[in-house]
């Protein structure tokens, strides 16, 4: 134990399981191997049918962007916001998240045969063993408790938020604000450059894939903006100026409920 003196700066505390990275690393692939079970069996059913998903159109999107990316980038990668939807309209991939990281990781699955459907349902199962992985390392690294850390995993992977948006692909990749916050833990803790780039990392990852609840919670846009390809805005009864949602033939009628103040 270090003795201090008056006036000399206490040395700082290196915690036991900083001293055997080995211990550690073993310590984190037992518990992702852990909740990589838990999640077999809290998903069964989705796990017993890879080429199925639930009956709603979000996983579908999600299907077909991951594929869409698969597909055109050794085509044409200058063209890759050029979606197949919306046509003659250009960069129609930018519409909601492009998930380039997902599309990347999924690209080579898709390339060796692997259906689109399969490779989504994969990266699903992993969003769950990364988001209690990455708390396991965030509460490990504060409070160097491997039970707290792994309690804390459990809960934050299959967590009720996670289950209400299971089918928002975006929304499933949480491990990055874990991530975010042990390499900023790391940064403050011994000031090194390393841990202040990733967590700058972590944090643009994180706020990519969060463009989708943005745009969930946001109902309307500035002035200016749109929601549809064709640029189409009204006009309020009172004379302001609202954001046409829907199709064309409904978007002056649902605009009257959503009239920018």
């Amino acid at each position: 134990m270090a003795q201090l003196t008056i006036g000399q700066p206490p040395e700082p505390h290196l915690p036991a399981s900083a001293e055997v990275p080995s211990a550690r690393r073993v310590g984190l692939l037992v518990a992702s191997m852990a909740y990589a079970a838990i999640t077999l069996v809290v998903l069964w059913q989705q796990m017993r049918h890879l080429t199925s998903v639930p009956e709603h159109h979000d996983p579908l999107f999600s299907i077909w962007r991951l594929a869409w990316v698969a597909h055109q980038l050794p085509r044409h990668p200058a063209a890759l916001f050029d979606g197949n939807m919306f046509y003659p309209e250009l960069r129609t991939l930018a519409y909601s998240d492009a998930m380039l990281l997902p599309g990347l990781i999924a690209a080579p699955l898709i390339w060796a045969g692997v259906p689109a459907v399969v490779a989504y349902n994969l990266l699903l199962y992993a969003s769950f063993v990364a988001a209690g992985a990455a708390m396991f390392l965030l509460v490990r690294s504060l409070t160097q408790d491997t039970a707290s850390a792994w309690c804390a995993g459990l809960v934050f992977a299959f967590a009720p938020y996670r289950f209400d948006h299971y089918i928002h692909f975006e929304l499933l990749w949480t491990f990055w604000m874990p991530l975010a916050f042990a390499a900023l833990h790391q940064t403050l803790y011994r000031g090194r450059y390393r841990d202040a780039a990733l967590t700058g990392i972590f944090v643009r990852m994180r706020k990519s894939f969060m463009r989708d609840l943005q745009q969930r919670s946001r109902t309307i846009a500035p002035d200016g903006a749109t929601t549809l390809p064709a640029r189409q805005k009204t006009t309020c009864t009172d004379g302001r100026t609202a954001v046409g949602v829907g199709t064309k033939s409904s978007s002056s009628r649902a605009s009257r409920s959503f009239c920018w103040p």
